[in-house]
């Protein structure tokens, strides 16, 4: 009965936690979005935030959560920030060239429609999504991969 209860703590400081990052994203793309690079900056702010949100703590279809304090986890940090720095320099740059093909692209990828949504806005919400997940799969793979190495060296 006790792991109920933390499981149900657990969903429930998630729900809390995603619902702040949404409505803190949304006023900082209200703020900033139309600043020189702010729509940028804004993304990166949302997308390292998220990643930290899916790499660390424990989700459906990600089993299992990597606490900050396992040494384990630390010696892997330097990699884990390296890895970040460079997917984050993929999705600026995916973002910079969106924002220059923007122009040359037909009215009609432009067009928003009812829900002020565009194939354009679209297909550049896919690919960062794509990016993000390719980034927290390689992420939780590394940690995984060593939490599996400190455990048989312990076995040994």
């Amino acid at each position: 009965m006790s792991n109920t209860w933390i499981l149900i703590a657990e969903l429930v400081g998630k729900f809390i936690l995603l619902a702040v990052t949404i409505v803190s994203v949304l006023v900082l793309y209200a703020l900033f979005g139309e600043e020189p690079f702010g729509f940028q900056l804004v993304t990166v702010i949302a997308y390292s935030w998220t990643v930290f949100l899916f790499v660390f703590f424990r989700w459906k279809g990600f089993d299992k959560a990597y606490s900050l304090r396992d040494k384990a986890v630390q010696r892997q940090i330097p990699r884990l920030l390296a890895i970040h720095g460079a997917f984050l320099l993929l999705v600026f740059a995916v973002l910079k060239l969106g924002s220059y093909l923007r122009s040359g692209l037909p009215s009609s990828w432009l067009a928003e429609d009812v829900r002020h949504h565009s194939w354009f806005s679209t297909g550049l919400i896919w690919v960062c999504t794509v990016v993000w997940l390719a980034q927290v799969y390689l992420s939780r793979s590394i940690l995984s991969h060593r939490n599996r190495t400190k455990k048989q060296e312990a076995i040994e």
